[in-house]
């Protein structure tokens, strides 16, 4: 029997990522500091569930090619799976379909200079320190600054 506090106790897995995806498509919308995403619905909820989250972010991508988070997502998570080629090319793609999403300009910076791409990170974090201060984020332009002068 479900507890009322806890309207998922006793349901299967399946149901409970269900329960969590209808949950949020409840809401009125669902913000990032980027504008509002778009919540998978109907069968292709459940189609998410038991995936990979890459796999989710993948199929998600079918429809929404273009999606600015799910692709800045696309790429942190091949980048934490080792693949930081992969995501160094989503990344700057995504620049060129949106310059102003500023948390994708430090994340290609930091991944470029992994990879020892140290002049390219550079002239990316300068980049993203303009990008930071047209769209008054004074905390990314001032990690983007800390990280450009540790490279020297």
């Amino acid at each position: 029997m479900a507890d009322a506090a806890f309207p998922t106790a006793g349901k299967p897995a399946q149901a409970l990522q269900i329960t969590r995806l209808a949950r949020l498509q409840s809401r009125c919308a669902c913000h990032t500091p980027y504008g509002p995403q778009t919540l998978p619905s109907g069968d292709f909820a459940v189609k998410l569930t038991g995936m990979t989250r890459r796999a989710k972010i993948e199929a998600q991508l079918v429809d929404s090619p273009d999606d600015t988070f799910l692709n800045y997502a696309w790429a942190l998570l091949v980048a934490g799976q080792g693949e930081t080629e992969a995501a160094i090319q989503r990344l700057e793609w995504l620049l060129t379909k949106d310059e102003s999403y500023v948390a994708a300009w430090f994340q290609l910076g930091q991944l470029l200079a992994k990879s020892d791409a140290t002049a390219r990170a550079k002239e990316v974090l300068t980049q993203g320190i303009a990008a930071a201060r047209r769209a008054g984020d004074s905390h990314a332009e001032g990690e983007m600054r800390g990280f450009l002068e540790s490279l020297g």
